[in-house]
């Protein structure tokens, strides 16, 4: 029961981030020149970027609706964080 608890905290807090946001990075508001602030970045691809103690990755818009949002090209379609240190049950002190 502690397992499945502990899976589901962890999806919705996932499903948080993405939601809201990291760092200021915001899918369907932030644009790539926000991202390159924000990371310290050169350009802006759709990629998996190492940040301190998480990885990130970014899905930018292409401008079109293939991938389902009308957004202007560069913007920030999906946002996926994950810590690179293991997580344990007992970290959430439940």
């Amino acid at each position: 029961m502690r397992r499945i608890i502990g899976c589901l905290i962890l999806v919705v807090g996932a499903a948080n981030v993405s939601a809201q946001g990291w760092q200021g990075i915001i899918p369907l508001h932030s644009s790539c020149e926000d991202v390159k602030q924000i990371l310290g970045i050169t350009e802006c691809k759709n990629r998996t970027y190492d940040v301190n103690d998480f990885k990130v990755s970014i899905l930018f818009s292409d401008g079109t609706c293939a991938s389902g949002w009308k957004v202007p090209v560069g913007t920030v379609i999906t946002l996926d964080v994950h810590s690179k240190a293991p997580q344990r049950f007992s970290d959430l002190k439940l």
